[in-house]
């Protein structure tokens, strides 16, 4: 009854599309998007009602979060289109929307994880689920946790690693079974059967088929009840057990029509027939395929039309009746453009026509089809699928014997060839880098837990640290004095260093350089000193030698001649001298062990602490650090010339 009242609002809210005008939009906004969520799991209705019905309820909220829902229920949309590049989109639209610690944003993080990880773009993968992970803690939701188990399953299955998904599915099951709590463990059950399956492991992938069986029928969940027959099905055709196959393969059907679901009829039909292949009987095969497509017509969804007659192409193309399969393929071509399905899903039904052209002998609707799925493949920026097509365009050219043509293809399909191995590379990279950083994440939890369990060890662990503290704080007491020869050593270093630079600038001030007799030149040399003494232009962290003959109204060329002819340096080496200098007064003037170095460094112009520390030991001989205990040691001296 409840279910009954639920789908008769979803009704009335789409009916009444823009003519009706709810005074309270965010309540509305909210029904709509329960209603949504729904859908999106059993597919009763078309989802791009929900979108018409939320892009109306639009215009009439400012409720953040009532948006976020919004672009959730978009995602959805975009989702069941496998336009999952869109769905991402939206999901950062709604996660933009919305506070940190919010619910909403949970669904919204968990959701974007598992479409990141169905492209195969796992970085974006980790910066999703780690935040979904972070909230799932806080709010120490079990189900949040075992999604998040299941959605890096999830990314593991999509590059075909079922063995290392498997602990994560079992772990997602074992939580929600440790919690009394029986939903969604039907489906994590009836993966782990999946992921069994394509390990080959028959026996325990029918154990996990059969005990997500009991869980769902137990829930009264006959949607995963469609998924889990059709997956058993699966696996006995995988096995070519096609007697137990076609008994499963049936009551699927069977509650399919119970349920007057025809989307999962037709995948039944479409089941059966593919059994009934297998088996050789084409007639029974021929007949439940034009039942699958019948069905889909019924449901006028040019997507499932779409799906029904690439169906019925392969099926004819496998039995060598390929001008059938080629209308087939063109029909169902019209369809997913109608259904503006994604250019993947277009691109493959280009080159499955064109392959079923050249078997047929029709070069030129064959060369017609690879023209136009070139331009998909450059929009996917899939070099694999652009070294299929130009593979493809080769082999028609060699047929017809234009072999410059051909080599030029051939020349390509080995460049995009190449392109796709570099870019199967760096996924790999990147694979083993999510498997370590996780793997890592995973021994730090261990680690704190069992820290937090054995924390009278960590308080002796304590005791011991600081005993060897008291120890070391003795040792550097009685060593104290030879710290400060070492000190005062380096200091007398740089007293030398200091002395010889005097003695050098001494001789440089005693020969007058030829520069000096031009006027122009004393005027330029003038007006450069002024910059970096009394204006400390080296203080700039983006100065360079363009921006320093601007300043002087002259050329970079004529600038870096002086200062090498005055200075006997480079542009980079005067600046850093300046600055060393300046830093040199500070550190003199402040003579304070709470002086941070890296705010001195910036204040003189370096940008970094590094460049700073390396630029001052390779003029001063010793480090900044060093020359500050150096100037508190030596205080009758002065250090800062």
């Amino acid at each position: 009854m409840n279910r009954f009242l639920r789908h008769l609002s979803t009704c009335i809210l789409l009916l009444c599309g823009c003519q009706c005008s709810t005074p309270q939009p965010d309540w509305a906004i909210e029904q709509l998007y329960q209603h949504a969520r729904e859908n999106a799991k059993s597919m009763k209705q078309d989802q791009q009602l929900f979108v018409r019905q939320a892009a109306h309820y639009r215009t009439q909220t400012k409720d953040k979060e009532s948006l976020a829902k919004i672009a959730h229920i978009k995602a959805m949309y975009f989702h069941k289109k496998i336009d999952l590049d869109s769905a991402l989109i939206c999901f950062d639209e709604g996660l933009s929307l919305l506070r940190k610690d919010s619910r909403l944003r949970y669904q919204l993080l968990i959701n974007a994880a598992r479409d990141a990880a169905n492209l195969k773009r796992f970085v974006r993968f980790e910066q999703y689920l780690t935040q979904a992970e972070k909230l799932a803690a806080k709010y120490k939701n079990p189900q949040y946790a075992a999604d998040c188990a299941g959605a890096r399953a999830l990314r593991f299955m999509k590059v075909g690693k079922f063995i290392q998904a498997s602990p994560y599915l079992h772990k997602a099951d074992s939580i929600l079974a440790s919690n009394s709590i029986s939903k969604d463990r039907d489906y994590y059950q009836y993966v782990l059967g999946k992921s069994c399956r394509f390990q080959r492991e028959f026996a325990q992938a029918y154990k996990h088929f059969l005990t997500a069986e009991q869980i769902a029928i137990r829930n009264g969940n006959n949607f995963q009840l469609l998924l889990i027959y059709q997956g058993i099905a699966r696996l006995y055709r995988t096995q070519r057990r096609y007697s137990e196959a076609l008994i499963w393969q049936e009551k699927q059907l069977a509650l399919a029509q119970q349920q007057n679901n025809r989307k999962e009829i037709r995948a039944g039909l479409e089941g059966m027939a593919i059994i009934y292949t297998e088996i050789g009987n084409n007639e029974k095969a021929n007949e439940l395929f034009h039942q699958s497509l019948n069905e889909a017509t019924k449901m006028r969804n040019p997507e499932a039309i779409a799906v029904a007659l690439t169906n019925l192409g392969q099926y004819n193309k496998r039995l060598g009746n390929t001008t059938q399969a080629i209308q087939y393929y063109c029909e169902a071509l019209r369809h997913k453009k109608k259904a503006g399905l994604g250019h993947l899903s277009i691109l493959r039904s280009y080159k499955a026509l064109a392959d079923a052209c050249i078997k047929a002998g029709q070069i030129d609707q064959a060369k017609a089809a690879l023209k136009e799925a070139m331009p998909l493949a450059d929009s996917l920026e899939s070099p694999l699928w652009k070294a299929k097509l130009s593979k493809s365009i080769y082999e028609l050219y060699k047929q017809e014997k234009d072999y410059p043509r051909a080599i030029d293809y051939v020349t390509d399909y080995l460049n995009f060839q190449k392109q796709a191995d570099t870019r199967e590379a760096d996924d790999k990279l990147k694979e083993l880098m999510v498997q370590y950083e996780s793997r890592e994440k995973d021994q730090l939890i261990d680690l704190q837990q069992q820290q937090l369990k054995n924390s009278r060890t960590l308080a002796i662990a304590v005791v011991i640290v600081l005993v060897l503290i008291l120890q070391i704080g003795v040792l550097i007491a009685a060593n104290k004095r030879i710290r400060n020869k070492a000190v005062a050593a380096l200091y007398k270093q740089h007293l030398q260093n200091q002395q010889k630079q005097a003695l050098i600038n001494q001789l440089l001030a005693e020969s007058p350089p030829h520069s000096r007799v031009m006027n122009d030149d004393n005027l330029l040399l003038q007006k450069l000193n002024e910059l970096l003494e009394q204006q400390q232009i080296f203080k700039q962290h983006d100065l360079s030698l363009d921006k320093l003959a601007q300043m002087l109204g002259t050329n970079t060329t004529y600038v870096s001649q002086l200062i090498n002819r005055e200075f006997k340096c480079n542009f980079n080496a005067l600046i850093n001298h300046h600055r060393i200098s300046y830093c040199k007064k500070i550190i003199c003037e402040r003579k304070s062990e709470t002086i941070l170095m890296k705010e001195i460094g910036f204040e003189a112009g370096f940008s970094s602490q590094s460049t700073f520390y390396a630029s001052f030991k390779n003029e001063v001989g010793i480090t900044p650090l060093q020359f500050l205990k150096t100037a508190a040691l030596q205080q009758e001296e002065s250090i800062c010339g």
